[in-house]
């Protein structure tokens, strides 16, 4: 199931890139947003089909039956896919900045990107800070630190949750924009998920 969800992500990130980047002459900010995304997650999709990481009881397995890893090899690519899962985190929280940015208050859009990445690097740094203390209370606040990446795309779903409450655009944008919305943190959520199972693996 591992290796068909991977393949799978890997196929439907690549071609959201190419049919960007080949149907487009001119790359827009918020395309090259969409493209730099699919990118990160087909990177993230491919470590992870390599990886074929499984914790089952107090086995653990990795590496494909065609390709098997050396504990060397394995370390380096769980480093990486640390790595690409933070890029993910940042990429995300700056396309919540820009989207909202763009709808509400665009000339401060470069101001809350830096917010928002220092977030993302702060919080990152000391979940991990945390994480190499074994005690449980060490170990809960890494992960509620970690929790703390998650504040701007937060906000930018209150944000746009209320100002598409107060104009008078139509039911069907202000539905289409709070789906988008919730997807965005719901993604958001599923990351962070993801940061700390690889941060205690």
């Amino acid at each position: 199931m591992n290796i068909f969800a991977n393949i799978c992500g890997c196929g439907i990130h690549s071609y959201i890139a190419i049919r960007i980047i080949a149907n487009y002459d001119k790359m827009t900010q918020y395309k090259g947003f969409i493209v730099a995304q699919s990118t990160i997650f087909f990177i993230d999709a491919t470590i992870c089909l390599l990886l074929n990481y499984v914790h089952a009881g107090d086995n653990i397995y990795y590496g494909l039956p065609f390709l098997p890893l050396s504990f060397d090899v394995f370390t380096t690519l769980g480093s990486i896919y640390e790595v690409v899962l933070q890029i993910e985190a940042a990429l995300l929280s700056i396309f919540n900045v820009y989207r909202t940015c763009v709808i509400v208050r665009p000339r401060f859009k470069y101001m809350y990107y830096i917010i928002a990445i220092s977030i993302n690097v702060v919080s990152y740094a000391l979940s991990r800070m945390f994480m190499i203390f074994l005690k449980l209370e060490y170990q809960i606040a890494s992960v509620a630190i970690s929790a703390t990446s998650a504040l701007p795309t937060i906000i930018c779903y209150v944000v746009i949750q209320r100002f598409f409450r107060d104009i008078n655009s139509s039911d069907h944008v202000k539905k289409m924009q709070s789906k988008l919305s919730l997807g965005l943190l719901m993604q958001r959520t599923s990351e962070i998920s993801a940061l700390d199972a690889a941060a205690s693996r």
